[in-house]
């Protein structure tokens, strides 16, 4: 599977609005271990808070901390919570654009209750995974 780079376009910025200021940034390989541990699932579940990312789909969960320096946290404080949903199929899709960048960086959009995948690749380039709502 090829991943071609496209330029934007500009129609996604109506949907794609998300905070920066609020995210959760994790080394790619840990993000490799996440998409194996949820590749029978459609939608994992994404909850953050200033300490921890919990992944969960049913009775499996995955758990990363700060404490264990897997993961980066921003923007959320106190007993503050994150939650949103993200797609890792096709899994084969998420390993290949996951696999070119050092880190992973997930965001909540803003007008739903989906998540927001980065993978970047440099300073002005990046791969983006986001999934809208279904009408």
């Amino acid at each position: 599977m090829d991943l071609p780079f496209c330029a934007s376009t500009g129609s996604m910025d109506d949907v794609l609005e998300f905070d920066f200021a609020k995210f959760v940034s994790i080394e790619s390989q840990d993000f490799i271990n996440i998409i194996t541990g949820f590749s029978n699932f459609d939608n994992v579940l994404v909850t953050i808070s200033s300490s921890q990312v919990k992944f969960s789909y049913g009775r499996t969960t995955i758990i990363l901390t700060q404490e264990e320096n897997h993961c980066i946290f921003g923007g959320i404080e106190g007993s503050n919570k994150l939650i949103f949903a993200i797609t890792l199929q096709p899994t084969e899709l998420f390993y290949k654009f996951v696999g070119r960048s050092k880190r992973v960086w997930l965001f909540k959009s803003n007008n739903s209750l989906k998540g927001v995948i980065a993978a970047p690749l440099g300073l002005y380039a990046r791969y983006l995974a986001y999934f809208r709502p279904r009408k």
